[in-house]
């Protein structure tokens, strides 16, 4: 009888600690869904936060661009500068140590040339080129002329003197602000550096 009292309380406690457990797990699984739920939706939010962060940095961008009217040139252009017939390139590059805009020609027969960067450009009084957001290659052969006046006047090509045009007997290099007046065409002509006016 005794042994028939110990066998029925250790199943009686069997069956408590059975249902104490199913109990626990009944309360604990929805409360193991419910943070997995919440911990995704911040993981969202949080993704959701960085993309829109993304954009409006994308925005800021974009409107600083145009704001300041960043220009947009290419880094070299190619083309017979010299007139051997060769292929030649310029370099639009920055001074590694004084930080002043220039070009950098590197012709054919592999000598290299600087303009500005520091050294004055031709005599025109600048050294530094980085207001030049236009910079692009003028075919030999074309027709042009200075533009301006002594008194810095801009002229129409109706009032530019026949014989002031000036067919560029190579390539010439084109540099001008992107949105104001400024700028002007360096050729070479017979070994020399010219400079023609631009408005």
């Amino acid at each position: 009888m005794q042994k028939y009292g110990i066998f029925l309380g250790f199943t009686l406690r069997k069956e408590f600690e059975y249902i104490y457990i199913k109990r626990a797990v009944r309360f604990f699984i929805p409360f193991i869904v419910l943070l997995a739920c919440t911990s995704c939706r911040k993981t969202e939010n949080q993704a959701q936060d960085l993309k829109n962060e993304k954009q409006d940095s994308t925005e800021i961008s974009i409107a600083e661009q145009q704001t300041y009217k960043i220009p947009i040139r290419p880094e070299y252009i190619a083309g017979d500068f010299d007139g051997d017939r060769k292929r030649d390139t310029v370099y639009f590059v920055k001074h590694p140590i004084n930080g002043k805009y220039g070009l950098k020609l590197v012709f054919a027969n592999h000598t290299i040339d600087t303009l500005g960067m520091g050294r004055e450009i031709i005599g025109q009084g600048f050294d530094d080129i980085e207001w030049a957001g236009i910079f692009k290659k003028v075919p030999a052969g074309e027709l042009h002329a200075e533009n301006v006046d002594e008194d810095g006047g801009i002229l129409t090509e109706e009032q530019i003197p026949t014989d002031a045009w000036i067919k560029l007997p190579n390539d010439g290099i084109f540099i001008h602000e992107a949105e104001s007046c400024g700028g002007g065409i360096i050729y070479i002509d017979k070994g020399e550096y010219k400079w023609m006016q631009q408005e």
